[in-house]
């Protein structure tokens, strides 16, 4: 528990130095937000739930918490500033989540679910230049190639 401390501590503390607008922490296990582990089962969650709950309260922006696991889509508000998203997967597989992020908007993360065309082939379009950019990146633009870690949106 202490390395997942120390890297949850640690992602919030660069967030801050470098004046992101938001955070993204994707893991994945679902944490039971719910609290329906029940009294036969330790809750092997509850450090991380708290930690990631204080830290994304005291940071100055909103935090998406995205996470697989049960296999069910959900979207929920956790805190006011914290919002979590759970994606699907088998036997749910014909569909995916988008979350399409504006750092100048009050709610800089805008969840939409696709349905993906099974048993057809889909035409390949090429995407525009600002959807080609980096997998590291979310603002569209390419990482340049002198940095290592991923860039992270400004307010």
């Amino acid at each position: 528990m202490r390395v997942v401390t120390r890297w949850l501590r640690d992602s919030y503390r660069l967030a801050e130095d470098e004046s992101a607008a938001a955070v993204v922490v994707a893991v994945h296990a679902n944490p039971d937000f719910g609290g329906r582990h029940g009294p036969w089962r330790v809750d092997g969650y509850a450090g991380f739930r708290s930690q990631l709950l204080e830290a994304s309260n005291a940071f100055r922006g909103p935090t998406l918490f995205l996470h697989g696991d049960t296999h069910r889509h959900r979207v929920e508000r956790i805190t006011p500033k914290l919002l979590r998203v759970e994606s699907y997967g088998s036997p749910f597989s014909d569909r995916w989540v988008r979350i399409d992020v504006d750092p100048d908007a009050r709610e800089p993360f805008r969840i939409s679910t696709r349905s993906a065309a099974l048993g057809r082939t889909q035409p390949k379009a090429r995407a525009p230049s600002h959807e080609r950019a980096h997998p590291d990146t979310f603002t569209g633009r390419r990482r340049p190639p002198s940095t290592s870690a991923p860039q992270s949106w400004r307010a």
